[in-house]
């Protein structure tokens, strides 16, 4: 198993995959909490993915790219976490998708993948992801990127909101 080396000693969130009790896609983060879709092929990177973020995020899953979609248009995440290389629809198409629809292209996505190579990293940022990372990975380097998207994500939309309020002082009336 490929993830099975990721292994940090110290907190539970670190286990090793091997270690990790099946999760479903029940979590212990409020309601309030950020919806994070995480799309991935693999069982036990799904569940360890689940284990790692369910205390702070609300979590869903799916089992391919295809699913993930239809999740991610029904839901519309904060967040998508999703492996390139998955049966059905891959993690680029995904991207490619979510990023081409005009109710979810505001979704940050970030991609989990054993595939390093620059070309093949590349490809998956050109495909619209905001971040990728490689497998085997930390949670605590997961849960970083996606407290760094998350932040950008809600800056951007408090300097949206504050460019659409309009007070009536700034509104000039013209007259013929």
């Amino acid at each position: 198993l490929e993830a099975a080396t990721v292994t940090e000693v110290g907190t539970p969130e670190e286990m090793d995959v091997t270690t990790v009790p099946s999760a479903s896609t029940e979590t212990t983060a409020g309601e309030d909490a950020p919806l994070i879709l995480t799309v991935e092929d693999d069982e036990d990177i799904r569940d360890f993915i689940v284990e790692g973020l369910s205390s702070r995020y609300r979590i869903e899953t799916a089992e391919n790219g295809a699913v993930g979609l239809q999740k991610a248009k029904e839901m519309v995440p904060d967040l998508i976490i999703t492996d390139v290389m998955m049966p059905v629809m891959d993690g680029i198409e995904l991207c490619r998708q979510i990023k081409a629809n005009e109710e979810t292209a505001h979704i940050g996505v970030i991609m989990l993948t054993a595939r390093c190579e620059e070309e093949e990293q590349l490809e998956g940022l050109e495909s619209g992801a905001d971040d990728y990372i490689a497998k085997p990975f930390s949670v605590q380097v997961l849960k970083a990127r996606i407290r760094n998207r998350l932040k950008h994500r809600l800056k951007m939309l408090e300097r949206f909101r504050h460019e659409l309020d309009i007070s009536p002082r700034e509104i000039t009336a013209f007259s013929h």
